[in-house]
C-alpha cells in the first residue's frame, strides 16, 4: 500500500501542471491528495509499530521531512516562476493580449531582443523535479519489498498479547476513543495554528500597518520556515532522552509567550515580527510528532485510528482560507487573534488530555506487568514443588 501511494504522489505532482485544464487539475490535485494522506496515515502507523517502545525520534524525524520540504519549496519554484524582467533598467511589459488561451506581453518597438515572443511558463519542471524527489523512496520500497516482503504484524498473538488484549478489553475501550478524540481535536486547532502561521504571515505583514515589502515579507516566512525545520531536528536529537511529554510543555510555553507579544506588539514593530516568526516556527515544530508519539505510549493506535486524525489535520488546515484569508484585506489583525485564540485553545486539550492521563500507567508499564505474570505462571507450571 506504501508504494502504490507514493506511485500515485510521484503521478500526480508530474501531472498538475500539464493537465490542460482546470477540471482534470482538480481532479489531479484530489488523487494526490488522497496518496499523501494515505501515506502519510499508514507511514506514522509503520513508524510506531517499528519503534513501539520509543518511537518519538523517528516520529520527529518522518515529521522533520515535511519541514525541510516547506522550506526547499519555495526556492526550488522560485526561478521558475517568472520569465518577465523586472529590474528597473528594464522596460516592463504592458499591455497583455490573451489570444488562443496564450498570453503574450507586448514591448516597446525600439526593444530589440527577444521579450516580443510569446513568455510561456516554465513551472512545469519544478513540478517535475519535485516529483522526482518521490522516485528515492518508491524505488527503495519496491528494492526493499523484493528483499523482504514480510508484514509487521505478527500473523499469531503471544500469551503476552493476549493477556494485553484481555486488559484492554476490560478497561482501555472508553479511555481509548476519549484520548483519540481529545487528539484529534487537539491535531485539528494544532494544524489551523501551523498552516494560518505559515500561509498567512507573508500576507499580514504586507497588508498590516508596517506595509513590510514583499520581498522583507517572504524573507519573514522563510525565517520561520526554517526555524521550524531547524527545531524539528532538534527534536529529532534530543527526543532520544527528552520524554514527548516535556517536549510539548516546553513548545507550548514558547508559543504562549510568542503568541501574547504577537497580539501586543505584532503590528507595530518590525522587529517582533521578525522575532515571533522565529519563535512560532520553534515552538510548532516539535509538536505534531510529539503528540502522536505520546498518545501511543497510552494507547495502540490503528491505521483507521490514524486516518481519524489525517481527516482532522485537513479540516483544521482549511483556517487559513476561512478565518484569516477573507478578512486579511480589511482587517490584518485578525492573523494575531487567530494565532492567539489558536495558541490558546491548543493549550486547553493538551491540559485536558494530561489531567485525563495523570492516573493512567502508559502502555510499556502495562506490557511490563503482563510480562512477569506470563513468566510468573510458566515458572509456577514448571516448579513440581510449588502448590
Amino acid at each position: 500500500m506504501s508504494i502504490l501511494t507514493m506511485v500515485t504522489a510521484f503521478a500526480s505532482v508530474l501531472m498538475i501542471p500539464i493537465s490542460g485544464n482546470l477540471a482534470l487539475a482538480h481532479f489531479v490535485v484530489f488523487v494526490g491528495g488522497v496518496g499523501f494522506g494515505a501515506f502519510d496515515t499508514g507511514g506514522n502507523v509503520w513508524i510506531i509499530k517499528l519503534w513501539p517502545l520509543n518511537s518519538s525520534p523517528a516520529l520527529q524525524v518522518f515529521h522533520l521531512s515535511f519541514g525541510i520540504g516547506c522550506l526547499v519549496a519555495p526556492l526550488l519554484a522560485e526561478p521558475f516562476l517568472s520569465t518577465i524582467p523586472t529590474d528597473d533598467d528594464e522596460l516592463e511589459a504592458d499591455n497583455p493580449v490573451t489570444f488562443n488561451e496564450s498570453t503574450y506581453f507586448l514591448y516597446p518597438a525600439n526593444q530589440t531582443h527577444n521579450s516580443t515572443l510569446p513568455v510561456e511558463s516554465s513551472v512545469h519542471y519544478a513540478f517535475a523535479i519535485a516529483s522526482g524527489f518521490y522516485l528515492i523512496p518508491m524505488i527503495s520500497m519496491i528494492v526493499l519489498y523484493f528483499i523482504d516482503d514480510s508484514d509487521f504484524k505478527p500473523p499469531k498473538k503471544n500469551h503476552l498479547e493476549q493477556a494485553l488484549d484481555k486488559e484492554e478489553a476490560a478497561e482501555d475501550v472508553r479511555f481509548s476513543r476519549v484520548l483519540l478524540g481529545l487528539l484529534a481535536a487537539y491535531v485539528c486547532v494544532y494544524v489551523a495554528l501551523e498552516c494560518s502561521s505559515g500561509q498567512m504571515i507573508t500576507a499580514y505583514a504586507v497588508k498590516c500597518d508596517l506595509h513590510l515589502a514583499k520581498t522583507t515579507a517572504s524573507r519573514i516566512a522563510a525565517v520561520y520556515f526554517l526555524c521550524f525545520a531547524g527545531s524539528r531536528v532538534i527534536a529529532a536529537v534530543i527526543a532520544i532522552k527528552v520524554t514527548s511529554y516535556q517536549m510539548l510543555v516546553g513548545s507550548h510555553a514558547i508559543l504562549a509567550v510568542t503568541a501574547v507579544v504577537m497580539v501586543m506588539w505584532g503590528n507595530s514593530s518590525e522587529a517582533v515580527l521578525w522575532a515571533c516568526a522565529a519563535l512560532l516556527g520553534l515552538g510548532q515544530g516539535p509538536i505534531y510528532g510529539a503528540a502522536v508519539a505520546w498518545t501511543v505510549s497510552y494507547i495502540n493506535i490503528s491505521n483507521g485510528m490514524m486516518s481519524l486524525i489525517i481527516v482532522t489535520a485537513g479540516v483544521g488546515a482549511m483556517a487559513p482560507s476561512l478565518l484569516v484569508g477573507q478578512f486579511l484585506e480589511y482587517n490584518p489583525s485578525v492573523f494575531l487573534y487567530v494565532c492567539f485564540v489558536t495558541v490558546v485553545l491548543c493549550i486547553v486539550v493538551l491540559l485536558a488530555m494530561f489531567l485525563f492521563t495523570r492516573k493512567r500507567p502508559m502502555l510499556i508499564a502495562v506490557k511490563k506487568k503482563c510480562l512477569n505474570e506470563v513468566n510468573g505462571d510458566a515458572v509456577t507450571k514448571d516448579d513440581k514443588f510449588s502448590l
